[in-house]
């Protein structure tokens, strides 16, 4: 009975010993919350559960992982709490509820889990992989192999699944997705299944070079020896982007290379350099036939061999190498030339040996005789060499060099383009290559270039350039098609179009290149500023005309454009706009005549009674600008009118000014009504004795 009585004091102990506990994991000590999980998941009370999921969120990651322990040996009670643990907001909870799940391995949570696969958080899925893995069911394979990321934990975790996963990663080896088939494969080599070594010889057939590779190795890691012949033929005849794993695949198989053609390229990409030199003379003719390939990383291993092999035969074939495609293979060969003393026979050997030392400065001097072989280098898949080739070309100023530059500047001559040349992917010129070319021929210049320039002008993708370059080549011919690029309005063309115009000087531009002061554009309206100001007295007529336009960028433009001519011919012209009946116009003609003409004072003087106020205030300011005794006795006048902000542009006008005959006049308004007015005199009389002391 006794005993009885123990048990029941034990059982009630536990009890409220559980509860202290979950009371525990919200203690201000972290160290108390972290023994509290600890002991929870040694006790195993499943009222502890959701305290402990609670717990999860624990800023503390001792105490997070202590949670995440108890949960794993609380076990399948937990199992559903942690698996509505997954929708948390908190990542951090999710990410200890897939652990946990994967520990406890229950197969009720794979469906959820595949769910959770689509979480955005990538560090996420991760967890979530290798959660899938420790597992272990047969249902996580398809989840695993389409999931995004290339996960190597994630993958090591079909070691566990073993032979279960087989055939579903053969199926993913068809998948469209290259990260699917890459990662099938990995894990198919480290499963290790000779059932995978058929549709791996197939996957040595794949259109991705990384998807190669990695069946490649897939197939030295499985070890059987269906594999060599496909990996052998794989090895010669494939194009490859880098040092191929297919060698170290084949030593793993056991292969050894029998006749000379399998020695050359096994060595080659070995880099197994002595046993080429051994070799000789095979190993010399077999590459004259690997130098035919596109592929150029073979082509430079071929060149790092012949620094090797002497044979007399290789200049031959490094001379050939110097009209490669790629810059990189021109310049290894060439500098193996260098070494061994050779120099060009002609002027053309001279340049395409500078062409691939990337001696700039050597191919200008050369002139010429160059310009041919630069033009061949023009297609160079090398950004950064056919940027230096464009300023080459420019600075020898050959004529033949501009049609091939107007095709780079069009995107014609990109060799990413051409299928068979190796997959670069597309490149579209940056804006600096693009200015560089028009600038290029624009130092070329010549009557073929403008012809040439011109026909191109009105194809919208490169008429900023053009524009640009016929700039540089002032034609009167380019006259018609530069003012229709205005007209069109092509944004980014029209400063340059506009240059272009003010250079050629041809008056038939003036009134177009007025309309083009419509834009927006700060830059544009600076540009059409400058070339019409170039033409001088020829624009006066239609800038006066412009003071109409019914657009204020058109208007305030032909102002100061007027004032910056600054010929007193347009006095007479702007003195009659004075009154004309759009109060529009008069201001701007007000405003032109700032031009400073002593025959423009007394109809502005008479403007000062323009019924309009605004009117008014712009003539006094005017006046003040012009200056003079005539204009300092209207402006005195003009402090009595009724507005009260022309007698300020009136006190202004006189500061400016800065005659002491204004100084009684402005003492009287330091009376006015008005509290601004007061200011502006006090200011006023400060700075007029001030520049008069």
């Amino acid at each position: 009975m006794g005993r009885n009585n123990n048990s029941l004091k034990w059982k009630i102990d536990i009890s409220k010993k559980v509860e202290i506990l979950i009371k525990d994991l919200k203690d201000e000590d972290p160290l108390y919350r972290e023994r509290a999980a600890e002991i929870l998941g040694e006790i195993g009370d499943v009222r502890a559960i959701e305290p402990l999921i609670e717990a999860l969120k624990d800023w503390y990651d001792k105490a997070q992982e202590k949670a995440v322990k108890a949960l794993v040996k609380i076990r399948e009670p937990a199992v559903e709490y942690l698996i509505q643990a997954l929708k948390d907001k908190d990542i951090s909870v999710r990410k200890s509820a897939v652990k946990a799940l994967g520990l406890i391995g229950n197969s009720r949570a794979v469906e959820p889990l595949k769910e959770a696969l689509k979480d955005e958080d990538s560090g996420f899925r991760e967890e979530v992989e290798i959660a899938l893995s420790k597992i272990g069911d047969s249902q996580v394979v398809e989840p695993l192999i389409q999931s995004p990321k290339d996960n190597d934990q994630a993958a090591k975790g079909f070691a566990i699944i073993g032979k279960l996963a087989v055939e579903h990663l053969i199926q993913a080896l068809k998948d469209k997705d290259i990260s699917v088939r890459t990662r099938a494969i990995k894990e198919l080599g480290m499963i290790g299944d000779s059932r995978a070594v058929e549709p791996l010889k197939e996957a040595l057939k794949d259109k991705d070079w990384n998807v190669k590779e990695n069946a490649a190795w897939a197939l030295g890691e499985i070890g059987d020896t269906r594999a060599i012949e496909p990996l052998v033929q794989y090895l010669k005849n494939e194009y490859f982007e880098g040092f191929s794993i297919a060698p170290d695949a084949l030593d793993k198989l056991g292969w050894k290379p029998i006749n000379d053609e399998d020695k050359v390229y096994y060595f080659l990409e070995k880099k197994a350099y002595k046993e080429l030199i051994i070799l000789g003379e095979p190993a010399v003719e077999l590459f004259s036939q690997a130098l035919k390939r596109k592929d150029s990383y073979r082509r430079l291993r071929i060149i790092e061999a012949l620094f090797k092999i002497d044979d007399l035969r290789t200049f031959k074939f490094l001379v050939k190498m110097l009209l490669d495609e790629d810059s990189d293979v021109r310049k290894e060969a060439a500098e193996f030339l260098r070494i061994q003393g050779w120099e060009p026979e002609n002027d053309t050997d001279k340049a395409y040996y500078f062409i691939a030392m990337k001696k700039w400065n050597e191919l200008i001097r050369l002139g010429e005789p160059a310009v041919e072989p630069l033009i061949w280098a023009l297609k160079d898949a090398d950004y950064s060499v056919q940027w230096e080739i464009v300023e080459v070309l420019g600075k020898i100023g050959d004529e033949r060099a501009v049609e091939p530059l107007i095709q780079l500047l069009k995107g014609e001559l990109d060799v990413r383009k051409n299928p068979e040349v190796e997959d670069l992917g597309y490149w579209e010129p940056e804006f600096e290559f693009q200015e560089r070319i028009a600038e290029a021929i624009g130092k070329i210049g010549g009557t073929k270039a403008v012809e040439l320039l011109i026909q191109e002008l009105g194809n919208v993708s490169v008429e900023e350039w053009i524009a640009m370059s016929l700039r540089d080549i002032p034609d009167p011919r380019a006259v018609e098609p530069l003012i229709q690029t205005l007209e069109k309005g092509e944004y980014r063309a029209l400063k340059y179009a506009a240059e272009a115009l003010g250079k050629i000087g041809d008056v038939r531009a003036i009134k177009p290149l007025i309309q083009t002061l419509r834009a927006p554009d700060v830059d544009i309206y600076l540009k059409v500023f400058d070339a019409l100001e170039s033409f001088g007295k020829l624009a006066v007529e239609p800038l006066i005309q412009a003071l109409k336009d019914k657009d204020p960028n058109v208007q305030s433009g032909a102002v100061l454009i007027l004032i910056s001519i600054g010929d007193s011919s347009a006095t007479e012209r702007l003195i009659q706009l004075i009154k004309d009946k759009d109060r529009d116009v008069r201001i701007q003609a007000i405003h032109a005549l700032e031009i400073g003409d002593e025959r423009a004072v007394k109809p502005l003087i008479e403007a000062l009674k323009d019924e309009d106020n605004i009117v008014r205030k712009v003539v006094a300011s005017t006046l003040g600008k012009i200056g003079g005794s005539r204009a300092v006795e209207a402006l005195i006048e003009a402090l009595k009118d009724d507005d009260f902000e022309v007698r300020i542009k009136a006190m202004e006008a006189l500061e400016n000014i800065g005659d002491v005959k204004a100084v009684e006049s402005l003492n009287k308004t330091l009376k006015d009504e008005n509290e601004e007015v007061c200011k502006a005199a006090k200011k006023a009389l400060e700075k007029i004795k001030k520049k008069n002391s």
